[in-house]
């Protein structure tokens, strides 16, 4: 078997968003490429151009450094497969990436269809009483102008739930619903239940020059 193809810088940048492998799920949502023939030849068509519909300006830039197809190559389905899956590792495409082929004189123009992941809009924390929202958003793995993705979902639940349990609240809840909005945006609603806190109220450490001899009494109580 051949080598993998090893990622380009650009699947390194900083500040890419968490994403998920593309699932056997999503390989099977993309169509096989089959390769036309040029005519009287068994050689594949060359590519006369590539064109990448659905991403903005920004990210069409950013797609077209990752691309293994160059125009002027013969079709090859392998680094075809391989555009799609180094597309979807940039982290701005979600992973439903077509594949489509429009046959000329003189080639085949081969396009990428992507569909970007939303920019988180706005973020709003409701219920948080103790800590103050300040303290909350700086916890937050996705910021507000970044890029959204499925996984991050489960990232800020985290994360804030995290920061609760260190602050002594071990039974907060936190709730994440996301709201779509013009322009291929997201609002973030986040709901907060703080809970109780949990503080220690006497340490007391009673013992003499042996440890094994050394006895620690701690007494917590829960305050509301």
């Amino acid at each position: 078997a051949s080598a993998q193809p090893t990622a380009p810088e650009d699947l390194q940048i900083p500040g890419k968003p968490d994403i998920r492998p593309r699932s056997n799920e999503d390989e099977a949502q993309t169509p096989q490429l089959t390769v036309p023939r040029r005519p009287g030849s068994n050689r594949p068509p060359l590519i006369t151009a590539i064109e990448i519909v659905g991403a903005s300006s920004d990210n069409e830039k950013k797609a077209r450094r990752v691309l293994q197809s160059k125009p002027g190559e013969s079709l090859d389905p392998d680094k075809q497969r391989e555009d799609v899956r180094r597309l979807y590792e940039l982290g701005i495409f979600q992973p439903d990436i077509v594949v489509e082929l429009d046959q000329r004189d003189d080639g085949v123009v081969l396009r990428y269809v992507v569909r970007s992941n939303p920019t988180v809009r706005d973020i709003h924390i409701i219920g948080n009483i103790k800590i103050p929202t300040e303290k909350l958003l700086a916890q937050l793995p996705v910021k507000k102008g970044e890029t959204y993705t499925v996984q991050a979902q489960n990232k800020i639940r985290e994360s804030i739930q995290r920061y609760y349990e260190e602050k002594g609240y071990t039974d907060a809840v936190v709730r994440v619903d996301e709201r779509p909005t013009a322009d291929n945006g997201v609002r973030l609603e986040i709901t907060v239940d703080e809970g109780t806190q949990t503080k220690v109220k006497d340490f007391i450490i009673r013992g003499n020059k042996s440890i094994s001899n050394l006895a620690i009494q701690l007494r917590t109580t829960n305050k509301g």
